[in-house]
């Protein structure tokens, strides 16, 4: 693609939809040592599970094919079966050595990924085994990493942020940082677990979920709500994957953020095959896992 003839918003969903799309394949593994269930690996140099990487690519799968679900539902036995008794669930799992010692905690993921993967697959029931220990696993960071004077749930550090520079986070002191993808993040996993909850037929805890869900949403709103375009976001994003596609035929884990030029982990394929679905959901505001929107829209 060429700066000087930017292709059309429609022409960016289709390319990205073809050229993006078609690299799904290469995420999926075979239950391997540690990992008793098949699982999501971001392609490249990675043969871990991630929590969020897998979490977003398994978002992609059901968006393309309901039957997909399954790899959500693995996503959440796997991380599950190594939670610990107070609900301390790691953030990444090797095959060759089990838990990573390097993420203490998962990203508030958990509920959000048994609801898609029970809408996709049309079953909530095989989380009813294991709804005591997801229960723990969900509540954990409110119970440890919660701010008392906000009503806002923090990080532990930056790398089990995800973002691995971001700069609120590097070089600051363990359980410091309300950041606010992890409130987003935690906001969702609640409303998902109430639904979870309802469909269990559990009124106590749907009833507990909702309220947490409520009470963190108004300290959402007052401490760290900023209107945006996500629009803007989902066609810059596009362009830089496409072009880092067409000029090496690859995509890579991060780039540069003023210039664009790709940074680390080359042929990573991961949270990136989002991008093949950003620009029509920015554009519908449908969100293609769940066209109903139920954990965005009280």
């Amino acid at each position: 693609m060429k700066e000087d003839s930017p292709l059309t918003l429609d022409e960016l969903a289709s390319v990205a939809a073809e050229k993006i799309g078609a690299l799904r394949s290469r995420v999926i593994r075979k239950a391997n040592g540690a990992l008793p269930y098949d699982y999501i690996v971001p392609n490249g140099v990675y043969e871990e599970l991630w929590d969020w990487d897998a979490f977003f690519v398994g978002l992609h799968l059901i968006s393309e094919n309901r039957a997909d679900g399954i790899y959500l539902k693995n996503w959440c036995l796997n991380f599950l079966h190594f939670t610990e008794p107070d609900g301390q669930t790691p953030g990444g799992i090797r095959p060759w050595a089990g838990r990573d010692a390097r993420l203490y905690h998962i990203k508030p993921l958990l509920g959000q990924a048994a609801y898609y993967a029970s809408l996709s697959l049309g079953d909530f029931g095989w989380i009813e085994p294991v709804w005591d220990r997801m229960k723990a696993g969900v509540t954990y960071r409110e119970r440890k990493m919660s701010d008392a004077a906000t009503g806002l749930i923090k990080w532990w550090d930056s790398l089990e942020s995800g973002a691995d520079n971001n700069p609120a986070l590097v070089r600051t002191y363990h359980n410091s940082i309300a950041g606010v993808d992890v409130n987003a993040f935690m906001l969702l996993d609640y409303r998902a677990m109430t639904v979870i909850a309802d469909r269990l037929d559990k009124p106590d805890d749907t009833r507990a979920f909702r309220e947490r869900a409520q009470l963190l949403g108004r300290a959402v709103n007052v401490h760290l709500w900023d209107p945006g375009d996500a629009g803007q976001v989902a066609e810059r994003v596009t362009r830089l994957c496409l072009e880092d596609l067409a000029a090496n035929g690859m995509m890579h884990e991060n780039y540069h953020s003023e210039t664009g030029a790709p940074l680390a982990a080359p042929n990573f394929i991961s949270w990136n095959l989002l991008v093949a679905q950003m620009i029509e959901e920015a554009r519908t505001r449908v969100f293609k896992p769940d066209p109903t929107q139920a954990l965005w829209i009280e």
